[in-house]
């Protein structure tokens, strides 16, 4: 059988879905210069240091997280990720972008959701939605 990383780098969407480097370990968090004092999410009880499915249903509730699936080669039945979730991380300060996004992979083999990287890097969605407004000043 195929690897993930053999079939990212076989697949046509290779340009828009990055592939994960062979060399790099997997991991349920980003690092700890991404989030100083560590990644932590919450799923309106409990407060966890990985991301869970019920915490991206709350987070989706509040338009705090996003969700999809991965297409292609990466999406046969024995493909270890079929699908993602982006959930907004406002302790993350050392992330790529102000209002990032931590981008997660499911592992449907694991049953653990493993960090992939920023939303702003990988274009996923389209973030907060965040409009520039300013006050009027009264005449």
């Amino acid at each position: 059988s195929q690897s993930f990383v053999q079939l990212c780098k076989a697949s046509s969407i290779q340009g828009s879905i990055p592939c994960v480097d062979a060399s790099n370990s997997i991991s349920l968090s980003p690092t700890d210069s991404d989030c100083p004092g560590g990644f932590y999410v919450d799923d309106g009880t409990r407060e966890y240091p990985f991301l869970t499915w019920s915490a991206v249903r709350y987070h989706a509730g509040r338009s705090l997280a996003h969700t999809g699936g991965l297409f292609g080669a990466l999406a046969t039945p024995t493909a270890e990720y079929t699908s993602w979730a982006c959930v907004h991380s406002p302790q993350c300060t050392g992330a790529p972008a102000t209002a990032d996004f931590a981008c997660f992979k499911y592992s449907h083999v694991r049953g653990e959701f493993h960090f992939w990287d920023w939303n702003s890097r990988l274009q996923l969605h389209d973030g907060l939605g965040l409009v520039s407004a300013s006050w009027c000043e009264a005449a």
